[in-house]
């Protein structure tokens, strides 16, 4: 019985946490299409998404359909405790990398005051 009920509390967990990242993408592309009304060529955000990587990939296809031409980069993490998950992940347009504009790089100096 005990397991059946870690099973169902483990199940439900993973489907509040899919519908949390659903609304943040959500937000995402309101935020993305401000930006590309703004005529910003950068947006980088907080995003609710957690550590799952099937919501990165939601998350960069929605800024592939959304703004292709534009240089994106998030942070996420897992659950706001003191030893959760973090995750930094970003997106650059070829047009930038040939001025010089790197994802790597941008994650690498996003992620410097952590250490």
């Amino acid at each position: 019985r005990l397991e059946e009920a870690a099973k169902a509390c483990g199940q439900t967990k993973k489907k509040a946490s899919q519908a949390i990242a659903e609304k943040s993408i959500a937000v995402l592309k309101e935020q993305v299409q401000e930006a590309v009304k703004a005529g910003r060529q950068s947006l980088a955000v907080e995003v609710g998404i957690g550590t799952d990587n099937k919501a990165i990939k939601k998350v960069l296809d929605t800024i592939a359909k959304e703004a292709p031409e534009l240089a994106f980069l998030a942070v996420s993490s897992d659950s706001g405790e003191e030893d959760s998950k973090m995750l930094c992940f970003a997106t650059v347009p070829a047009s930038m990398l040939d001025a010089g504009v790197k994802a790597d790089a941008w994650v690498r100096a996003a992620l410097e005051p952590c250490g």
